[in-house]
């Protein structure tokens, strides 16, 4: 007896998919003393196959046995795979899947040969190759689809952390929106600029006693005292102390804080966010080193301020203030959202239409799995039924002792190939029926 998977079906009822022989008898005959042999423990279904599935040689039904097994693990693996895609997106109370208009337990127990999908007068490798193949596609689609919205619904939840972001890391640009700065000025000239500044709450009182003495080591504050006698006198001359080391201007230094230019912009969290406008740096002049000219430079201070702030636990950063830019993080999560629900229900489309025809080339494997394993056990001319078991939870072990018991004497009697048994059964496991167990649902 092999099986497929667990075999849990809704209310707790398992599912086999069997064979039996019909011993001389007639069907209807055979199948009314299961029926009677199970009462109590399942029910029984009658599954008509057609009469015009070609048998093929010996070798080629042996090969595709061991194929089938292969092909209806491949065909569960999709089922279950559209299954578990749709419990994710749409949430275990969500609408049940179904095959057409039918739940899973009702169709497998009206099951019967979908004519119209499946053509009988042809090889059975070639029936078993279409349905492989078609349930590949199935796969690669629904990968595809699956890939396409996991990288939606992350990038919109990677935007939703990124606005959720305290101040001392959130983007300034969708922070700071045209009225938080309605009453604030943002100074930018050649020679000053202002930065906004995220401080903790805890720090807040220490950025309005200290801000302005932040880098104090920063700004040249000295200049040359042209009235004194002395300076006037090398005014012109060359003596050799040119260069910024001879500069006076670097003889004081300070802060580049403009005092007084902090302004409380607000708060979120334990964070708020100040301007202070500081001096952009100074022009260092050029000088002859000998006969080799140093051309000028600008000394930047706005760089160096930052660096000072960081050390205190202030966050200092560049801002200028673009309408076009406000809100685009806003704009661009709104759009991933969108399109992350148009995906949702796409998927939710998509796994509603596949569930089933993934659901019925599954149970079409299985009945040919069934048909080819039973010629090969009971040999020809064709002669068995197949059925439908639904066991009852728990039972499982009290149906296949009953049959076993049905068909204590039956013998193999068709060539001597058993087929294919699952790894998960033992292998000294022999039964004189054909049956194929299989869940319905997994999640």
């Amino acid at each position: 007896m092999s099986k497929s998977g667990g075999a849990g079906g809704p209310g707790g009822s398992t599912y086999e998919l069997i064979t039996v022989p019909h011993e001389g008898k007639p069907a209807d005959t055979v199948c009314r003393k299961v029926k009677e042999t199970l009462a109590g423990v399942a029910e029984v279904y009658k599954v008509e196959l057609p009469g015009g599935l070609m048998v093929g040689t010996l070798d080629t039904l042996m090969s595709l046995s061991d194929e089938l097994v292969r092909v209806d693990g491949m065909v569960e693996n999709v089922v279950r795979k559209i299954e578990k895609q749709y419990a994710d997106v749409a949430g275990r109370d969500a609408e049940p899947l179904r095959v057409g208009a039918l739940a899973p337990d009702r169709y497998v127990r009206q099951l019967e040969w979908d004519f119209a999908k499946y053509a009988v007068r042809q090889p059975l490798p070639a029936l078993v190759g279409t349905i492989q193949s078609t349930m590949g596609k199935i796969e690669e689609e629904l990968r595809s689809l699956t890939g396409t919205y996991t990288e939606k619904t992350q990038a919109a939840q990677a935007l939703k952390r990124k606005k959720q972001a305290n101040l001392m890391t959130a983007d300034l640009s969708e922070v700071l929106t045209e009225d938080k700065l309605r009453h604030i000025t943002l100074v930018e000239t050649d020679h000053l600029t202002t930065l906004i500044v995220a401080v903790n709450k805890n720090q807040e009182s220490a950025w309005l006693d200290t801000y302005h003495q932040i880098g104090a080591d920063i700004a040249a504050m000295g200049s040359p005292d042209w009235s004194a006698p002395a300076n006037r006198a090398q005014l012109g001359s060359i003596n050799g102390q040119h260069g910024p080391e001879f500069s006076q201007r670097t003889a004081t230094k300070g802060s580049p804080v403009i005092p007084g230019s902090t302004v409380k912009i607000m708060e979120d969290g334990d964070a708020c966010l100040y301007t202070v406008t500081v001096l952009k740096g100074q022009y260092q002049a050029g000088f002859f080193d000998g006969e080799q000219f140093q051309p000028g430079m600008q000394v930047d201070y706005v760089d160096a301020f930052k660096k000072a702030a960081k050390e205190k636990r202030f966050t200092a950063k560049d801002f200028k203030f673009d309408p076009e830019r406000a809100g685009e993080l806003e704009r661009e999560a709104n759009q991933l959202k969108l399109e992350a629900q148009q995906l949702h229900a796409g998927m939710l489309r998509w796994c509603k239409a596949h569930f089933g025809e993934a659901m019925i080339a599954w149970m079409h494997i299985k009945l040919i799995r069934g048909f080819v394993e039973s010629v090969l056990r009971y040999g020809l001319p064709v002669d068995f039924s197949t059925l439908l078991v639904e066991c009852a939870k728990g039972k499982e072990a009290a149906v296949t002792k009953a049959l076993d018991g049905l068909y204590a004497n039956v013998a193999a009697l068709g060539p001597q190939h058993t087929p294919h048994k699952d790894d998960k059964e033992d292998k000294d496991e022999y039964h004189a029926f054909v049956a194929n167990a299989f869940a319905l649902l997994s999640v």
